[in-house]
């Protein structure tokens, strides 16, 4: 429901390859693209929903993937914060170990 700007289709056209910004707050808010079923051709849609101010920028905690104009999947966040305090040894590729449960 908010003006975005369409970039890489014409007005109207909803099967081109495409993806949209929200021309105020200058977020991604859709993205279209043809994709490859078992039954051939799909259409495929991604939108990023309820933006909210967070940390000096934004977050959409809601993702919806359409597939042929059905849901596929939904993804919700909550809780999100903003530059929470991260351990130095977070970015220390040395101190990285594989999880119990990957073979060796």
């Amino acid at each position: 429901g908010r003006p975005a700007w369409v970039v890489g289709a014409a007005e109207g056209d909803t099967t081109s390859a495409q993806f949209w910004i929200d021309q105020e707050r200058l977020v991604f808010v859709r993205l279209i693209e043809m994709g490859e079923g078992p039954s051939g051709k799909t259409r495929e849609e991604t939108q990023f929903n309820q933006y909210r101010p967070l940390g000096g920028g934004w977050i959409a905690p809601e993702c919806r993937f359409y597939i042929d104009a059905k849901l596929f999947l939904t993804e919700t966040y909550a809780d999100v914060k903003a530059d929470p305090p991260l351990a130095p040894e977070t970015f220390a590729a040395d101190s990285y170990r594989a999880p119990a449960w990957v073979g060796r």
